[in-house]
């Protein structure tokens, strides 16, 4: 009677799960699935990371390695539980395998192969170059035990490349030897006797790669999905490799709807669910009422003096004043309280030039027609300001003595209804001005930007309120402190600033169902699902399938595009976080 109570038991288990997992591809299939975040647990837990190694088996995903912020790669395995959903870290014996990342990690039977990868570059405390390798570890969980496989004619060392196991034959392919050499070679490891042989295969095939995605549709076809040849050199192309011929042979995919593809796939790994393949990557089209343009730095000001048209000059108020109380000639001089106006004919292009020459020094002599003639031309547009632009030499007012007379350049200036000479108004009001100047740059040359002194006073004025408000804040705060004295605090609880829901994660399904029979593969239409759970975009990671639900682990929270041209710089968030993607529940 038990032994007949268990079966019918086990029947219905075996109906429910059955059930459970129909249902979880018809809402990969619709993309009507739910996002479950778990947070990171307290206490010891594994460490943020990226570009790790994954895989699912006997209900648990076990993950390797990876790389961290600080230049540095791991060589510890966690294995997640899914039916309690923590993390346990089994304390192997064995040889381990050294730190690394970008390796290929696939389940066979009781055990899990591990190959090749990669090891960061470390500059301290001692310089160390990034290694490459090809070692072979296998690690059997009922024993927990790591393994090193010493294999004869191995393939050279390798990082980022794609495997996976078809029948008792571990494939691997491509992935990069060193920086910015990458191949497209096929090798294969019989797993019953630990033999690699490097395979021959038909021409066309996918150009040199790394970052691929790598899956089995059947015991005789993969699929390649992307990667990247190195800088700008991004694929999205997709093969397929058929096992059943001598030499293996290569398909290229006619890929349909592509604009609805992702469009950075050698970052964003894929993982097959039934007939479809899910990448999680954020949408590439821009969502409604939206602004996804990046921001643009502030253009600097141009220091290029461009002279205007003749059509388009007119005099300042100053010039043109004088032109109208006093008839002056081209080639003139006008005498205006106290200074003479030379008024030139306009510069080769157009423009107008004027000079503001004192008619006295400052002991009081009448300087001659020489000593007026050593004026400094000025250059006048038509602005809005009405105001001088940057002097075509210097903004320097000579006197006959060879001392700088500022006051009556900023008199006469003033009178006229011009602008003065930073330079000379403030060398004019500093006690220490002396009539010699032995500097790489002369007395009364000008500042580079216009109106510097009226800037640097703002400036000033600005950070005088800054410390104002600053030591307001901190005597609030003391005060605070001392009526909080031996009362319980209840801090204010923190507001987070909305979600950018057009940043997030969505789910991009190829449809593989046709890749064999037809040569071609379809894009879905993205369905769009906004909810607090999705995490923001990320690269990086890793997804794997489990019972009924996909799980992803890791990352950088980052986008690549956005990383490459430093747009918008910031920080990089590595995370440890754990998503869960299920059907979704009614």
């Amino acid at each position: 009677m038990a032994m007949v109570v268990c079966k019918s038991w086990c029947r219905i288990m075996k109906g429910v799960m059955h059930q459970k997992h129909q249902e979880f591809l018809q809402s990969v299939a619709t993309s009507s699935v739910q996002w479950v975040r778990l947070a990171p647990e307290t206490g010891p837990t594994i460490t943020k990371r990226y570009s790790h190694s994954a895989c699912y088996h006997n209900r648990s995903m076990y993950v390797f390695g990876g790389c961290t912020s600080t230049n540095t790669t791991f060589n510890d395995l966690w294995r997640f539980d899914l039916g309690t959903r923590q993390w346990i870290r089994p304390l192997a014996m064995g040889t381990y395998p050294v730190p690394k990342a970008c390796a290929s990690m696939v389940p066979y039977e009781d055990k899990i192969i591990l190959f090749g990868g990669w090891s960061q570059s470390t500059p301290y405390p001692l310089h160390e170059a990034a290694r490459f390798f090809n070692e072979l570890h296998v690690y059997t969980p009922m024993t927990n035990r790591w393994s090193h496989i010493i294999t004869r004619d191995a393939p050279p060392k390798t990082a980022g490349h794609s495997a996976s196991v078809v029948g008792d034959v571990m494939v691997v392919f491509g992935g990069s030897h060193n920086h910015g050499v990458s191949c497209n070679d096929i090798w294969a490891l019989n797993i019953k006797d630990m033999m690699w042989a490097k395979i021959a295969s038909t021409q066309p095939k996918p150009r040199a790669r790394y970052g691929q995605s790598q899956v089995v549709l059947d015991e005789g076809h993969i699929l390649i999905i992307g990667g990247c040849g190195g800088p700008n050199r991004q694929y999205s192309d997709i093969w397929l490799l058929n096992l059943t011929t001598d030499p293996w042979s290569w398909q290229e995919m006619t890929v349909e709807n592509a604009e609805h593809g992702v469009t950075q796939l050698w970052c964003h790994p894929a993982c097959k669910v039934g007939d479809r393949v899910v990448v999680l990557s954020k949408s590439s089209k821009a969502s409604k009422g939206t602004d996804t343009t990046p921001p643009q730095p502030n253009p600097r000001p141009s220091r290029i003096w461009v002279p205007p048209r003749q059509d388009e000059v007119a005099p300042p108020r100053g010039i043109a004043r004088l032109n109208a109380n006093h008839a002056v000639p081209p080639g003139g001089a006008v005498q205006v309280h106290g200074c003479s106006v030379q008024h030139r004919t306009s510069p080769p292009g157009g423009g107008l030039s004027a000079s503001v020459v004192p008619s006295s020094g400052i002991d009081g002599r009448h300087l001659s027609e020489d000593d007026r003639g050593k004026e400094t031309p000025m250059d006048f547009s038509n602005d809005s300001t009405d105001c001088f632009k940057r002097p075509l030499l210097d903004r320097t007012c000579t006197s006959s003595s060879g001392i700088t007379s500022q006051d009556d350049v900023a008199g006469t200036a003033s009178a006229s209804g011009m602008d003065t000479c930073d330079v000379c108004v403030n060398k004019s009001k500093s006690p220490s001005s002396s009539p010699k100047h032995t500097g790489a740059v002369r007395a009364g040359s000008p500042s580079i930007r216009p109106n510097a002194m009226s800037n640097r006073l703002k400036q000033l004025e600005t950070l005088r309120k800054y410390e104002e408000r600053l030591k307001e804040q901190v005597a609030k705060a003391h005060s605070l402190v001392s009526e909080a004295a031996g009362k319980p605090m209840n801090p204010q609880p923190i507001v987070s600033p909305p979600k950018d829901y057009s940043n997030t994660l969505q789910l991009h399904i190829l449809i593989v169902s046709e890749a064999i029979s037809h040569g071609r593969v379809s894009w879905q239409p993205i369905r769009e699902v906004f909810t607090d759970s999705t995490p923001d975009e990320t690269i990086f990671y890793s997804l794997v399938e489990g019972r009924g639900e996909l799980i992803m682990f890791g990352g950088i929270q980052s986008d690549f595009n956005t990383m490459q041209r430093g747009i918008g710089a910031k920080a990089h968030v590595i995370s440890n976080d754990v998503h869960f993607i299920s059907a979704q529940q009614l």
